[in-house]
């Protein structure tokens, strides 16, 4: 029964963070869904806590709040390895960190979270996460320094 409990709470929390969310208390919302990933931890539901703190994660970016963010997609990305949803969440993970590590002007580590991403939305098919990779590696493509006009 308890634990039947827990599971509706974290659901209930999870439902009032999104709309929350909707309405642009993102503070509210990350609250909300912080407290929802802890009911889903203590069912022992690690692909609930990744999905949970990708959102999270979602709200902390809204407030321009990266290095949190990260701290909660740290977490997440450890929750989400060795489930059976593995490349569908690490998809998600990996694409939000890159996220904030470019708001940190981290580019060469945003890249590497990008090319994961990629990888592990391929993967799995996750096609909004693919175009998403492939526009930000196409747009922070380093250049090359050789003069085109060199060569015959």
């Amino acid at each position: 029964m308890k634990q039947d409990l827990n599971g509706r709470m974290g659901d209930l929390l999870m439902a009032l963070g999104e709309i929350e969310k909707t309405e642009g208390s993102f503070q509210l919302a990350a609250r909300n869904m912080r407290k929802a990933a802890e009911r889903f931890e203590v069912l022992g539901q690690k692909e609930f806590v990744a999905a949970t703190l990708n959102r999270v994660a979602l709200c902390l970016m809204e407030q321009g709040k990266h290095d949190m963010a990260l701290s909660e997609l740290e977490e997440a990305e450890g929750n989400a390895t060795g489930n059976e949803h593995e490349a569908a969440l690490l998809s998600s993970t990996l694409l939000y960190k890159g996220k904030c590590l470019a708001k940190r002007d981290d580019l060469v580590s945003a890249r590497e979270a990008m090319t994961r991403a990629l990888q592990y939305a391929m993967a799995c098919g996750n096609e909004p996460v693919v175009a998403e990779c492939e526009a930000f590696l196409g747009e922070t493509q380093e250049k090359s320094t050789v003069d085109e006009g060199a060569f015959l």
